[in-house]
């Protein structure tokens, strides 16, 4: 039953969020969807090309979503689960303003696989991919808005393969 593997890795994913940032709220739309998720993020710890004002830093994302689709037959109403590395380009310190590029990609399992009538995703796994840009900003730089498209197929595991892509607005608090 999809529904209760849906659930399990939900337990999975999120059974320590307190060592997780501060939940991110992201919405959607996209190929006729809407879509709202609510992610947690991990920082890896690791640091790349950090000699300089700038360096790249690694996080773990992981988040629980729902679609919602127009559709006379078929699922208009999905939930997804999602885990995506995430790869940043950021200032080292954050201060003020701070500017940021990434991008990812991760593993999402959905619970249906027709969201509109024109649109068959033809399987519950899925792998996405993103690209974004984004500002931090506050004394502490508490405060983070961004944007990333995002498109998810099943990358021809199963077809037809029509993928979906998403336009992405994100919010964060931190304190």
């Amino acid at each position: 039953n999809m529904i209760r593997l849906f659930l399990f890795v939900a337990m999975i994913f999120f059974s320590n969020p307190a060592k997780a940032d501060i939940p991110i709220i992201e919405l959607s739309e996209g190929d006729g969807v809407k879509m709202g998720r609510v992610a947690f993020q991990w920082d890896s710890g690791k640091r790349w090309f950090a000699e300089g004002e700038w360096q790249v830093a690694g996080y773990w994302e992981s988040a629980i979503g729902f679609w919602q689709g127009k559709s006379a037959k078929g699922d208009p109403q999905i939930y997804e689960l999602a885990f995506t590395p995430v790869l940043r380009l950021e200032k080292k310190s954050y201060s003020g303003w701070s500017p940021y590029a990434e991008g990812g990609v991760g593993v999402h399992l959905i619970t249906g696989n027709r969201v509109t009538d024109t649109r068959n995703l033809s399987s519950n796994y899925h792998f996405g991919s993103h690209i974004g840009v984004g500002l931090r900003f506050g004394r502490q730089s508490e405060f983070d808005i961004g944007y990333r498209l995002q498109h998810l197929s099943n990358a021809g595991l199963k077809q037809p393969n029509e993928g979906i892509n998403f336009n992405i607005l994100h919010l964060r608090y931190s304190y």
